[in-house]
């Protein structure tokens, strides 16, 4: 199935996008409490993801073609959201494992202010709404299967 496939990749790049935030959060004092949360969020979103992926893989098929346009948007959602969060987090402060005195004061002192705080604040009632809405399909999935076994 193509979206096991599509399901798989942003489940990958969640997962490394949360180990990114925390690694953020490491490197910016005034971060930490925000990136942290939204760290956990993505790590969760990621978990959602893979368990609804499961869910698709082990019933076969998808039970109708709304439910297949349903995966196909949560991922795009995904997607967006997961590129507006690494647009939030710089990347140079992520990937960077320079311990010289010049690199840590300079991560120390880059401004986490309020704009961020509020951009994480939208992010993160865009991921539990995502999360919620994979929920949702799981257990949708799961009835279904119930109801099939039961005829």
């Amino acid at each position: 199935m193509a979206e096991d496939t599509s399901i798989i990749q942003m489940v990958a790049r969640g997962t490394k996008l949360s180990l990114a935030l925390y690694g953020f959060g490491a490197a910016v004092p005034s971060a930490t409490a925000d990136t942290s949360r939204l760290a956990k969020a993505v790590n969760l979103l990621s978990f959602v993801l893979r368990q609804v992926g499961a869910s698709l893989k082990e019933y076969g098929t998808i039970p109708s073609y709304e439910a297949f346009d349903t995966v196909k948007e949560i991922l795009l959602q995904c997607h967006i959201i997961f590129t507006e969060i690494e647009n939030l987090v710089p990347a140079e402060f992520s990937k960077e494992n320079d311990s010289t005195p010049m690199a840590i004061s300079r991560r120390q002192s880059w401004n986490w202010n309020h704009a961020s705080r509020a951009q994480i604040e939208y992010l993160l009632g865009h991921v539990d709404g995502l999360k919620l809405t994979i929920n949702v399909m799981t257990q949708t999935l799961y009835t279904v299967k119930v109801v099939a076994w039961s005829r």
